[in-house]
């Protein structure tokens, strides 16, 4: 097995952080697609276990260089990138969500419970917060070594499969739904952390075709659920998600995926969704709500959100950077 330097694969990351935001993004405007593309629109649960993975192998590295770290600092490290661009996105955003009804606030106390615990329309902020107070309290009463990473990984999946077989509704789709879908988003993380220790980085050919294969899956079962068939087999969609992200940070790596990557225009579109991805996140969902308020959601109007969303995005992080310092 290959253990990774971290400052090497900077640009897998990177690839995957791009691929995270462009699903993300996408499972959002099926509004603005002609109908006959409208169910291409979708790939959230893809591009949510992208960022999750990601996360993870990132996180590994930290808590291996710090083993000694204080939860404050632990805390502090990971909220002071969340936070000021989130409060900025509030400042920005809530005024409008309110004037459309896309949220309310019965009382100030209402309001104000948000600032530190994240708006509903941002779940996912919400499930990284308690993933990282989970894994600093995880790491320590466990060593931090691969051998820990395995442990809460089987144990994680046990739950999984316990809470699957005998607690979900599977005669419709629930993988997705809260809170399920955290416990799969924190096998992901572990992978994430897996992979950061233990990756191989496998042929470009055998690595792409493993990703198109769990692309593919996921496709497919989401389909057949439309259909109401095979509702029971609907984990597949994660198996299959799990396939991908694994082995597309192996295309990533691979000669190929470098060369790609060195490809001026990608790799500055890849750098700037990688860099600006959260503000993307925070960004692009108060866009999509106005212009689906207004009913501005022909094919046009698309191009409008992402510029728009693209924009907000580069002068949110701009002025949290100044002033953060």
């Amino acid at each position: 097995m290959n253990k990774v330097n971290l400052s090497s694969v900077r640009f897998d990351t990177e690839v995957l952080k791009a691929l995270a935001v462009f699903f993300v993004v996408l499972s959002h405007i099926d509004a603005f697609l002609p109908s006959a593309i409208r169910p291409l629109a979708t790939g959230g649960a893809l591009g949510n276990s992208l960022f999750f993975f990601a996360s993870g192998y990132g996180l590994w590295f930290s808590l291996k260089s710090t083993p000694d770290i204080t939860f404050s600092q632990w805390l502090h490290k990971r909220c002071s990138r969340i936070y000021p661009s989130y409060w900025g996105g509030l400042v920005l955003t809530i005024p409008v969500l309110w004037l459309i009804g896309a949220i309310q606030f019965n009382n100030v106390l209402g309001l104000a419970s948000h600032i530190f615990y994240p708006l509903g329309i941002y779940w996912f902020l919400r499930a990284i917060l308690i993933f990282y107070i989970v894994i600093f309290l995880v790491f320590k009463v466990f060593p931090v070594q691969i051998s820990s990473v395995k442990t809460i990984l089987i144990l994680s999946i046990i739950s999984y499969l316990a809470v699957y077989c005998t607690v979900l509704d599977l005669d419709r789709f629930v993988i997705e739904s809260l809170p399920f879908r955290l416990i799969f988003y924190f096998i992901v993380m572990m992978l994430g952390m897996l992979a950061a220790e233990r990756f191989k980085t496998i042929n470009w050919t055998a690595a792409l075709a493993i990703v198109i294969i769990g692309f593919v899956s996921v496709y497919v079962s989401k389909y057949l659920l439309t259909k109401s068939i095979a509702t029971e087999t609907q984990l597949i969609q994660h198996v299959g998600i799990i396939a991908f992200c694994w082995f597309m940070l192996s295309v990533a790596r691979t000669k190929p995926g470098e060369v790609m990557y060195q490809i001026s225009p990608l790799k500055k579109a890849i750098k700037f969704m990688s860099d600006h991805c959260l503000e993307i996140y925070l960004v692009h969902l108060p866009v999509t709500f106005v212009l689906k308020h207004y009913d501005l959601v022909s094919f046009p109007y698309l191009f409008v959100m992402l510029i728009v969303s693209g924009f907000g995005a580069y002068y949110l992080r701009i002025m949290v950077k100044r002033v953060s310092k």
